[in-house]
Order: C-alpha cells, then sequence, then structure tokens
C-alpha cells in the first residue's frame, strides 16, 4: 500500500479537467443547434465536433507524457475492435448519396473519446475533480433544459432527446466523494427526466436508482451509518421532487406518468411494429449480409422502415452483422466482469458502475446509444475510470 501511494506521488499528475472542458463544448454546440432550430448543426457543428475530438487528443498525446493501454481483452480493445468494424463495414456499403465525412465523424467520436480519457487517466489524477467537473455540465445541461421546456417553444426532436446528455452522467455523479453533490445531482437528474416525458428517460433512471438503493442496502462492507443516512436521503429526496413536480406540473405540460399507463397499448411509441419489421428484414439476409452487414445507420438508409430500430442488438446486425453483434456483446462481457471485481475491492465504484451496466443495457435494448456517439460519451469516460481506478487520487 505504501509503495503504491508513493508511486502515485511520483507519477505526473493529469490535467483532469480538461475532459468534463472539452466534453461540455462537444455536446454544447449540438444543443445550440437544436435550440436554436437553426441549420448550424448539419455542416458547422459535424465540422468542430471532429476539430475539437482531434485536438483534444492531440492535446494528451503532446501535453501528457503517459501511456495509452489498449489491451487486447481490455474494454479498450473491443472498442478499438468495434469501431474498426464499424468503419470497414460502413466504407464497404458506402452510398454516394450519404455524408462520408458526418458518417466517418459518428463512428470515430466515441473511440475518440475513449483514447483522450484513457490518456489523462494513465496519469495520477483526481477523481473528485473529474467528478466535480461532469455535475457542473449537469447544471448548465440541466439549466438548459429547464429554460427551453418552460419557454413554450416547439418542441423538436433533438431538443426532447438532449434529456440523455444529462441524465447518462448519473454514473459519474455518484462517484462523487461529496454526499450533497450525489444529493443534487441526483434529484436533478430525476426532475429533468419527469419533465421530457420521455418513457425510456424515466424507466432507465428509475431502474438504476433502485438497484443502486438494493445494492447499497445488503452490501455488508458498507457500514450501518452509511446505510442509514442512504434512507434519509431517499426520503428527503422524494420530498423535495414531490413539492418541486406540484409545483412544475403547473408551469408547464407533463404526461410522463399518463403515457406510462398507454406504454402496452401503442407498444412503446410503435417499437413493437418497429423490431418485428427489422427481424423480418434480418431474416431475409444473405451470407454476406450476415458477416458485414449494411454499414453505419443501415436501417433508416436501406431497410425502408425510415427510423433506426431503437435496439442496439437489432441495429448492430442490421448494420455490422453478426461479427459487430458478436464484438458488441464480448464488450459488454467485459464491462460486466469489471463491474463484478469492483465488488472485492471498492463499493462505490462497484454501485456506480452497476448502475452505469444498467443504464447501458437498458438504452442499447429500448432506444439506440451506439447509433449517436454523443449518448454514449459518459459511459466511455466511466470505463476509463473503471480501468484506471488505481491512477487516482
Amino acid at each position: 500500500m505504501v509503495r503504491l501511494m508513493y508511486r502515485k506521488t511520483e507519477k505526473k499528475r493529469s490535467n483532469i479537467v480538461a475532459l468534463p472542458i472539452i466534453i461540455f463544448l462537444l455536446l454544447f454546440m449540438r444543443l445550440q443547434s437544436y435550440y436554436s432550430q437553426k441549420t448550424f448543426y448539419s455542416k458547422g457543428a459535424i465540422i468542430l465536433t471532429a476539430l475539437f475530438s482531434v485536438g483534444g487528443i492531440i492535446y494528451c498525446l503532446l501535453l501528457n507524457n503517459s501511456k495509452i493501454t489498449l489491451t487486447r481483452h481490455g474494454i479498450g480493445g473491443y472498442l478499438f475492435l468495434f469501431w474498426l468494424f464499424s468503419l470497414i463495414s460502413t466504407l464497404i456499403n458506402y452510398n454516394l448519396s450519404s455524408d462520408i465525412y458526418e458518417v466517418i465523424a459518428s463512428l470515430t467520436l466515441y473511440f475518440g473519446i475513449y483514447l483522450l480519457s484513457s490518456k489523462l487517466m494513465s496519469s495520477a489524477y483526481d477523481i473528485q475533480k473529474l467528478s466535480n467537473g461532469f455535475f457542473a455540465i449537469e447544471i448548465i445541461f440541466s439549466a438548459m433544459y429547464i429554460v427551453y421546456r418552460f419557454n413554450g417553444l416547439d418542441i423538436s426532436s433533438g431538443a426532447v432527446n438532449s434529456i440523455y446528455f444529462i441524465i447518462t452522467l448519473l454514473p459519474l455523479i455518484m462517484i462523487n466523494r461529496n454526499v450533497k453533490v450525489r444529493g443534487i445531482g441526483l434529484i436533478l437528474i430525476i426532475l429533468v427526466t419527469v419533465i421530457s416525458n420521455k418513457r425510456t428517460a424515466f424507466l432507465m433512471v428509475l431502474s438504476a436508482v433502485l438497484i443502486y438503493i438494493l445494492l447499497t442496502l445488503f452490501l455488508k462492507n458498507i457500514s450501518m451509518k452509511k446505510k442509514l443516512v442512504l434512507i434519509v436521503l431517499i426520503l428527503i429526496s422524494a420530498l423535495i421532487v414531490y413539492y418541486l413536480y406540484g409545483y412544475l406540473s403547473t408551469k408547464v405540460e407533463i404526461n410522463i406518468f399518463n403515457r406510462l399507463e398507454t406504454i402496452s397499448e401503442d407498444g412503446g411509441s410503435g417499437r413493437d411494429i418497429i423490431y418485428e419489421s427489422v427481424i423480418s428484414k434480418i431474416k431475409e439476409f444473405s451470407f454476406f449480409e450476415c458477416v458485414i452487414g449494411h454499414g453505419y445507420n443501415g436501417v433508416f438508409l436501406t431497410s425502408g422502415i425510415e427510423t433506426s430500430a431503437h435496439n442496439d442488438f437489432l441495429e448492430i446486425i442490421y448494420d455490422y452483422g453478426f461479427t459487430g453483434l458478436a464484438i458488441y456483446i464480448a464488450m459488454i462481457c467485459k464491462i460486466i466482469s469489471i463491474t463484478i471485481k469492483k465488488f472485492r475491492t471498492n463499493a462505490t465504484m462497484a454501485l456506480a458502475g452497476t448502475i452505469c451496466l444498467v443504464m447501458f443495457l437498458f438504452m442499447s435494448t429500448f432506444s439506440h446509444l451506439l447509433l449517436y456517439p454523443t449518448y454514449f460519451m459518459y459511459f466511455i469516460v466511466f470505463w476509463s475510470v473503471m480501468c484506471h481506478e488505481d491512477n487516482a487520487y
């Protein structure tokens, strides 16, 4: 233990605050385009996203004298394989009618973020500063979302779905050592989820929070005092959410609970029909299509359904074939393995890791996580934290 601490103090400390700043700028540009309803997103945001991604990676490579570790059987290794195969599949199936630069930017963004975060975290880094940085992002984006909803503007799909820029921060908020930050962060996420009227988002957050509470109460390596504090905080948070919900519902239309009641009637906004259509298309695949798929966003571009699969597993089979699905499942198995191992060493990281895993699987099953790499960013960063936890102080 003493030797480990000594090695940490000798290792160059990383300027970890750079990571939340870069991600904030990336997502802020997209939010501005969603809320302003201008054409900036279609051209300018893609170019600036690429510039910030490349700039961030160059910053890490040139100014941080540490190594990027991409072990073959680690999360990074599987991410690399999935990125490489998805790129190859897309280029093989390239259609001149699509913007190849936009496609490559979308495919490469999540892997670039992993390289960037792994580079920074391979040096000694302050995990509290990292979490505080993402808490600041949550505050800013939540304020933007609430102001947008309360202004009564026409709600675009991009603006509504930007709720995921906020709620997927939950695992990074829950590793914060400050109980007040964790409490405020959780309450804010629940509130913005409720006013978003997004059923998938609400059920995902609810599932993650319930599992977090149950694991905390049953884990033996968490003291009774901390368990009692958790129960008190839950009760206080429930009261705050209840009264704020009553106030907010008089200011803006909130129909999330009515929509939950009708979920069986509308098939989850038509997801049952979409799933059936995608599965029927997959059944007609040739051998080549089974192996290589149709490339990025293939369901929308080539299936005739004119929407995404709203399920990452079906989307990956259609886009990248069963080869892509095998890599994806292998990566999930690795994430599950690492999360389980954390329960032996660090309860806080294990609990946050379980939240991340639940949210990841829930969103992959009932929505689209990989299709929009902006939704995927925070999970990528969290997995970097798990893989480089020994460097944190």
